[in-house]
């Protein structure tokens, strides 16, 4: 309940019948516990070691998950995808979105534009302590989006082995 790490909380929690994209599945365990309530869900991860995984944990719902095996980013090819090119967006539905894409997350915010001008119902949880300003530049980022915003309460610490640790905000709740 205290964790800064925390992606939902008492009066922020997905939606019934959302559309989810988690980027950055590992395990999947946030997806896991939201998966009855959720009417699609892309699950992105591009570490080869969790896909199978996934795809074993998630076979009960084949029908409305999709695994893909890449990274994400503002670029679409072999090895990445972006929210844009994934996405068709319809206006009438509920997304959330979580980005933790280890240090990646203003790459993934720069391929979601067009998603950003279409979509009207959006909950998204960022992370935010990967990079030591990514906290001000991705919420900066949401704000020219349009988008409320709060950060979860109190700070990791983060230890780099090539840098001095740093307490740093571990992530932003979004919406609109």
């Amino acid at each position: 309940e205290k964790s800064a790490h925390l992606y939902l909380t008492d009066t922020f929690q997905v939606e019934n019948d959302s559309i989810m994209v988690d980027g950055g599945v590992a395990e999947g365990s946030l997806s896991l516990s939201l998966i009855e309530k959720l009417k699609k869900l892309y699950l992105i991860e591009c570490e080869p070691n969790w896909l199978e995984a996934l795809r074993l944990t998630f076979s009960p719902w084949k029908d409305k998950v999709e695994i893909i095996g890449k990274y994400l980013s503002d670029t679409a090819d072999e090895q990445n995808v972006s929210i844009d090119s994934m996405l068709e967006v319809k206006t009438d539905e509920k997304y959330f979105i979580k980005l933790d894409v280890e240090g990646y997350e203003k790459q993934a915010l720069k391929g979601m534009n067009h998603f950003f001008s279409k979509v009207k119902n959006l909950k998204m949880c960022v992370c935010t302590y990967h990079f030591d300003n990514d906290a001000v530049d991705i919420h900066h980022i949401l704000k020219d989006k349009r988008l409320n915003c709060e950060f979860s309460d109190g700070y990791l610490l983060f230890d780099n082995e090539n840098e001095l640790p740093t307490f740093r905000k571990a992530l932003i709740r979004a919406w609109k």
